[in-house]
């Protein structure tokens, strides 16, 4: 694979949407509909497609979690 040498700008909306340049999409074979996995990185995010191992980890962190959604945090949350 050869990789786009110059960097990509795009905006962030309001509504916290960006859109992946065409040529970034093409390169990566990016679609309609694909899931992606951002994760923070020492000098900012990175952005990739979701695999099967991403989806098995996010299930398992989610049912460990699932303590923190409750009521009180629903009323902390609307201070």
């Amino acid at each position: 694979m050869t990789l786009t040498a110059s960097p990509q700008i795009t905006t962030l909306t309001s509504k916290g949407q960006i859109a992946i340049p065409a040529s970034l999409r093409e390169e990566f074979g990016l679609k309609a509909g694909d899931k992606l996995v951002f994760s923070a990185a020492a000098n900012g995010l990175l952005l990739k497609k979701a695999t099967p191992l991403d989806y098995a980890w996010h299930h398992g962190l989610e049912n460990t979690l699932q303590e923190w959604h409750s009521a009180e945090d629903e009323v902390y949350n609307a201070l």
